[in-house]
């Protein structure tokens, strides 16, 4: 993998769907699916991982149950991701954590 380009100015942009790097899904102890991906920014080519989490109605509370396969909803197939790399890219505005480039993610 290239190395994260700091040079790079901050600036709102939309970049190419992506597909994520490494995806987690499993059921959290109340019953909710909890999503969380891996995707590099096009961009700068810094990593951000988002989580999402959705309530699905259904017999599905309890800790500790064991981890079947779970289905990813359609709604939940895309999500939008926005860097977070944490370098400090110039010109990056004060509260911002990446290089301010947007992107879809599409989930497996």
């Amino acid at each position: 993998m290239a190395e994260h380009d700091d040079s790079l100015l901050w600036q709102v942009e939309w970049t190419p769907t992506q597909t994520a790097v490494d995806t987690d899904v499993r059921r959290t102890p109340d019953g909710a699916l909890a999503v969380t991906a891996r995707s590099i920014c096009a961009a700068c080519r810094g990593n951000t991982v988002r989580r999402v989490r959705k309530v699905i109605p259904g017999p599905h509370k309890g800790a500790g149950r064991e981890q079947e396969h779970i289905e990813i909803p359609t709604d939940l197939r895309e999500i939008t991701f926005i860097c977070d790399c944490g370098h400090q890219h110039p010109d990056r505005p004060p509260g911002e954590l990446g290089c301010g480039r947007y992107w879809r993610v599409e989930l497996p």
